[in-house]
């Protein structure tokens, strides 16, 4: 081991082998080297204060990194910066001991009793020894403050309050100052060391700052809580105080920290206690006060008269509180024995608890174990058993015995009870082990429920004398009852007796009662039938008739036999009788009709049986041929089923051939019980003109199916001849095959003299084989005495095994849903594909109105059996109630189509409440609005016509206004000649007043009939100044209608208040006005109500073409728009109108002026739409006298595009005022001269 000194490092070297163990060997094989380097010593200067007053001194420290074992030398050198030689004594060098770290020296600085500058220089240390290097600070900065310049710095005293404080608490520091100083001055806070306490026993406060003009501050330094039990000292002193400060009388302080002493501990609760067997106990345990720390509390259970397997405690045995909690818990299972014994108790306490925490009170409870184990047997409360039969219960102990238990039963002796077997015996081992008694009862001829209680008893150890009970309900079998079938058939027309009896011995007289008629059955006898207790097993017989009726669906009805007496009050039995129809539906037409081409035939139809609801019967085969139909489609009601519906059948001329043409006609039913029944009626159209042309042979296709046996094809002649006519046939596959499907056939057919018709009959295989419709021909060839016209025949035979079905079903949407669906459905699922061709065909419904014509191929892929046909509809007009159309599935190669025709029903959607209500509105505010348009027309046009007033009118006036120079009227006769104005000479105001009365009447073709009339009466107000017209009107009108649709009609009516504002512009021979407005009121339709809405806009131009004294031309123009709505029925609609017309004019006089009026028009929106025409007339009246204008007026639409659309009225109108002069209020002079503008003058003859 070698240690170097001196500052130097020391190197060692061994060299080979030159070094030897204890064993002789020697090493190493090659010389090592190794060095011992000297750890250098770093020097440290510091100097305290850095800031002095001259005369005063330095304190400078030199510090050791580490202690050195001889004493040592440190020089120390300065620089001037702005102090001279003289300003201080320096100090030369340190000595530091040895083994000491610090060396001290004083530098003093000199009075020099010269006023001057600070002066600063600095302390550097100088050439350091070998083995010292220089620390960090190697040098200070020091200022010499001069003391003619620097005021006394004010002292600063360090206080503590409290001195002593406990773990946890806080301690203020408080520096005080001799004076206020004039700026903040932070005062840096030192730890000296020496304390007890570590830096981790308290909260370091660096600094505390005093505000300016104080001379207090303050700061706190916070103690931490912690696990130790000493009490622990630190010094808190001031630290290096800056120049405008001096240390005071006190400078330091020593804080004690007083050692919290241990949180006692203790046992809260134990609960529940006492506690139940097979519950658990919840232990809590609380701290007096919160530790910083997680502690754990172990506990001891200690048993009393407990064991140690009556409950169980988890590891570890102890209660975990977190730190900064108070409380934590600890669960113990409580064992369930099942052994009845006495309560037993047991102690919870704690255990060796750890050295933060002391025992508290209570430091131990005691727990009480309640035992919920009874001596008892367990058994259920009761058990039923039928008469007759048998049932089982389980029976066990409720505890542990402590020796064999017996358990015996009871109480059945003398009853119709047997239970077994009558002893069970329970030991410790298989007390709960259940142990099945079985109870037989036997029959009785009683029908009461017998009741008997079993008792238990059982005998050995504790069980002595426990007993129980069970209740056994024997419920008797042999209830009364009426014994008689639950259900009988009977055909229609036919009788049958229903046997009755009772079906127990009754205690006396039973009656049975029943009605005697119900629906379409008639009962006899007319009595009720008694029953003893010597005959009640014998039946009595009650006789049914069913009556015939005009269906074909079986009906049945419930027949209530009722028993009365002899312990059969209230029973009952209920028969349902069936009677089977004897009815069959079918469509009864003429099976062959013979018409003559061009000619026409009544086809009556009707059902032969009534149907269970509507019935469709559609009419097809005739497309394609001369035969046409008045209707394709009947309808057939419960209620005029039997009445025939007829079918205009119609041939047309053919002028093409001589031949006779016949038409299979296929009516097929769906509905009300008619599904799939068709039949089939043979149209023959014989020719009229005269045959000029050759005889000629046809054959015709026909189906069969293939367990019809034969399959008959016919063959015509296209006329009567008197020669005998023959010719060959013979047969060809197709799909079908000759010897399997059916038999190959050739030969001739032979038509006599006067003959036109003979039948091929081709023999059918009925094979038992599932396979498609298959086909083949049967070419005519060879013929005699005539030509071949159509020489092929197809026969096609359809299978009866188990093949594919098709067919359509109804449907039913709402005309809101934009399509309707047909399902169409295949019997079973197809290795093929299977394909049907399907058409639309009209009802009630219209195709291109209600719904969209439709036509093509319906596809079922290979193993499905369901599709859809969607049919588009159509909502552009109101129906008024239920449409129908059909959807027929014309043809099917790969399937037997079994139902061919769906026909759907179109539901309205609204009701026609709704429909009517927003049908009329939108009429009605149409015709007020034009109301509204043609009396501020009129206004503006009477506002242009000024008429002077003439002598005449003035002389009156005189008369009735009295104006002599000398007059000097009362009051009565002032006020009676007055007029009330508010006119200046350039305008005037107006008041008129209009009324008007239309009527319009309107036929959709959607069945719905309007008419209304619409009365308005309108008063206005207007000012004219110079050429413009301002004004407002208002109006109310009232609408009274009727409608009809469907099989409905009604009344409707409205009312409406509006305002309505109006401006006009004037020009040379022209006028422009404006006017819009809002209106509200109500509307109602039957028991409809409803609040109505409407806007209102209009604007117009009118104006002169020819104007002179006796004869005028006007013309004008105006565009109208209004809308109602209806929020709570949702109605919305909207109306317009473009209009142009003339007027022409003539003078009668001076006060009447007659007119026509032609106008066009143009309507749209959600009313009539269209051109229309309209003449109309009237005459104006004047008598400016009075300041009076009138006008009465009538128009009418004379013609409309829309031809059911009707529109008449008339109007009149009724002005005070003129364009100069409203109410006016003129003043004789004497009551004074108006300032600025004349508003009142005399009036003299002249005038």
């Amino acid at each position: 081991e070698v240690t170097p000194s001196g500052g130097e490092d020391v190197v060692v070297t061994v060299a080979a082998n030159s070094a030897t163990d204890d064993f002789g060997n020697t090493g190493p094989e090659e010389a090592v080297t190794a060095t011992a380097a000297w750890d250098p010593v770093t020097v440290i200067l510091t100097a305290s204060p850095p800031e002095v007053v001259e005369g005063g001194t330095i304190t400078v420290d030199v510090t050791l990194s580490a202690a050195l074992p001889n004493p040592v030398t440190i020089d120390l050198t300065y620089t001037d910066v702005t102090t001279e030689p003289a300003d201080y004594d320096p100090l030369e060098q340190i000595t530091i001991s040895a083994g000491a770290l610090t060396g001290t020296g004083d530098l003093v600085t000199n009075d020099d009793d010269i006023a001057e500058l600070t002066e600063t220089f600095t302390l550097v240390l100088g050439n350091l020894p070998t083995g010292l290097i220089p620390g960090d600070p190697s040098s200070v900065d020091l200022t010499i403050l001069d003391d003619g310049d620097i005021p006394p710095p004010a002292e600063v005293s360090l206080f503590v309050d409290p001195a002593e404080v406990d773990e946890g608490g806080a301690v203020t520091v408080e520096l005080t100052l001799s004076e206020t100083l004039t700026a903040d001055v932070v005062v840096p806070l030192s730890y000296p060391p020496g304390g007890t306490a570590e830096t981790g026993d308290y909260v370091v406060l660096e600094e505390v700052t005093i505000s300016s003009g104080q001379t207090v501050g303050t700061g706190q330094i916070t103690t931490v809580q912690d696990m130790d039990v000493d009490d622990e000292t630190f010094t808190v002193a001031l630290g290096s105080l800056p120049p405008e400060l001096a240390a005071g009388r006190e400078t330091s302080q020593t804080v004690t920290i007083r050692d919290i002493y241990p949180p006692e501990v203790r046992i809260v609760s134990a609960t529940p206690n006492p506690v139940d067997e097979g519950d658990a106990l919840t232990v809590t345990v609380e701290l007096a006060e919160l530790l910083l720390t997680d502690v754990a509390i172990p506990l001891e259970l200690n048993g009393i008269t407990a064991d140690a397997q009556d409950y169980q405690a988890p590891p570890p045995v102890q209660v975990e509180i977190e730190a900064g909690d108070t409380r934590g818990t600890y669960q113990v299972s409580i064992i369930q024995d099942a052994v009845a014994e006495d309560d037993e108790t047991f102690t919870v306490a704690f255990g060796a608890l750890p050295d933060v925490v002391v025992a508290g009170d209570p430091s131990e409870i005691e727990v009480t174990i309640t035992d919920d184990d009874v001596v008892g047997i367990e058994a259920p409360p009761s058990v039923s058993v039928i008469e007759g039969g048998s049932a089982t219960f389980d029976i066990s102990l409720t505890s542990v015995p402590l020796d064999a238990v017996t358990v015996t039963l009871t109480g059945y002796s003398g009853t119709d009870l047997t239970p077994s077997p009558l002893s069970f015996l329970f030991a410790p081992g298989n007390w709960n082990q259940s142990q099945q008694v079985t109870l037989a009862a036997a029959e009785d001829i009683d029908f009461a429920d017998d009741e008997v209680m079993l008792t238990l008893a059982a005998n050995g150890g504790e069980y002595t004398g426990v007993t129980d009970r069970v209740i056994v309900t024997i419920t008797d079998n042999d209830a009364p009852g009426i014994d008689a079938p639950a259900l009988v058939t009977i055909a229609e027309g036919g009788t049958r007796d229903l046997p009755v009896a009772l079906a127990t011995q009754p205690s006396g007289d039973v009656t049975v009662t029943f009605p005697f008629t119900m629906g379409d059955l008639m009962i006899a006898p007319t009595r009720a039938l008694v029953f003893s207790p010597g005959d009640w097993n014998v039946p009595q017989a009650i006789t049914l008739a069913a009556k015939e009726d005009d269906d074909f669906a079986d009906d049945r009805e419930e027949i209530t036999l009722t028993a009365n007496g002899g312990g059969y009050v209230g029973v009952t039995r209920l028969v349902e009788v069936m009677i089977a129809d004897d009815d069959t539906p079918a469509i009864v037409a003429e099976p062959e009709v013979t018409m003559e081409e061009g000619g026409t035939y009544p086809l009556g139809v009707r059902l032969l049986a009534q149907p269970s609801g509507s019935v469709a019967v559609a009419l097809i085969g005739h497309v394609g041929t001369d035969l046409s139909l008045d209707q394709n489609l009947l309808t057939f009601t419960t209620t005029n089923w039997s009445i025939p519906q007829t079918v205009t059948l119609t041939a047309a001329e053919d002028d093409q051939d001589f031949e006779e043409d016949h038409v299979e006609l296929l009516l097929t039913a769906s509905g009300g019980g008619y599904d799939n029944v068709t039949h089939q009626t043979r149209v023959k159209i014989t020719d009229n003109d005269v045959s000029v042309g050759p005889l000629t042979l046809s054959i015709y296709d026909q189906r069969e199916s293939e367990d019809a046996g034969t399959l008959h094809l016919q063959v015509e002649l296209s006329h009567k001849t008197d020669q005998t006519v023959s010719v060959q046939y013979a047969t060809a596959d197709v799909e079908a095959e000759g010897g399997s499907d059916y038999t190959e056939s050739r030969g001739l057919v032979i038509f006599a003299p006067g003959a036109t018709r003979g039948t091929i009959v081709i023999d059918l295989t009925d094979d038992n084989i599932l396979e498609e419709a298959e086909r083949f021909e049967v070419t005519l060839s060879s013929p005699s005495n005539a030509i071949i016209a159509r020489g092929t025949g197809t026969g096609t035979i359809l299978d009866n095994d188990g093949g594919a079905h098709l067919w359509i079903d109804d449907a039913v949407a709402s005309e809101d849903e934009g399509e309707v669906k047909f399902r169409v459905v295949l019997s079973q699922p197809q290795l093929q594909m299977i394909s049907a061709s399907y058409q639309t065909q009209d009802g009630t419904a219209k195709a291109g109105e209600d719904y969209e014509a439709s036509s093509g191929v319906v596809m079922l892929s290979p193993g499905t059996t369901e599709t859809l046909i969607a049919v588009p509809l159509l909502n552009n007009s109101f129906d008024w109630g239920e449409e129908n159309f059909s959807v027929i599935l014309v043809s099917s190669r790969q399937a037997e189509i079994t139902k061919k025709i769906g026909v759907a029903t179109i539901q309205e959607t609204t009701a026609i409440e709704e429909e009517v209500l927003e049908a009329y509105v939108v009429r009605f505010v149409r015709t007020y609005s034009s109301q509204i348009v043609d009396a501020v027309s009129e206004r503006i046009r009477s506002g242009r016509m000024i008429s002077a007033c003439g002598a005449s009118a003035r002389a009156e006036m005189a008369q009735l206004w009295y104006t002599a120079s000398s007059w000097e009227p009362s009051l009565g006769e002032l006020l009676a000649g007055c007029r009330i104005s508010m006119t200046a000479p350039s305008g005037g105001f107006s008041l008129w007043g209009r009324g008007a009365f239309r009527q319009f009447d309107g036929q959709g073709t959607d069945g719905l009939t309007l008419d209304g009339e619409v009365a308005t009466g309108m008063l206005g107000v207007d000012y004219r100044w110079h050429r413009v017209l301002a004004g407002v009107l208002l109006g109310h009108s009232q609408g009274d209608g009727s409608f009809e649709a469907v099989q409905q009609s009604g009344a409707v009516t409205a009312g409406l208040t509006g305002i309505y504002p109006y401006v006009s512009y004037v020009q040379s021979g022209w006028e422009l006005w404006m006017s819009g407005g809002f209106g509200w009121g109500q509307a109602e339709v039957s028991d409809l109500t409803g609040d109505l809405i409407s806007r209102f806009g209009a604007m117009g131009i009118q104006g002169s073409l020819v104007q002179t004294s006796l004869v005028g031309l006007n013309y004008h123009g105006d565009v109208l728009l209004t809308d109602a709505e209806i929020a709570d029925h949702d109605v919305m609609a909207e109306v317009y109108r473009f209009r142009a017309g003339v007027e022409a004019n003539a003078k009668i006089s001076d006060g009447l002026r007659p007119y026509v009026v032609a106008n066009v028009r143009q309507d749209g929106g959600n009313a009539e739409t269209g051109t229309g025409l309209e003449f109309g007339g009237g005459i104006r009246v004047a008598y400016p006298a009075w300041r009076l204008r009138g006008q009465v007026h009538t128009q009418g639409l004379v013609m409309h595009t829309e031809e059911a659309f009707s529109e008449w009225g008339f109007s009149g109108t009724l002005q005070v005022g003129t364009e100069l002069e409203g109410f006016m209020m003129r003043l004789r002079p004497s009551w004074g001269r108006g300032q600025g503008m004349q508003m009142y003058r005399q009036q003299t003859m002249l005038d």
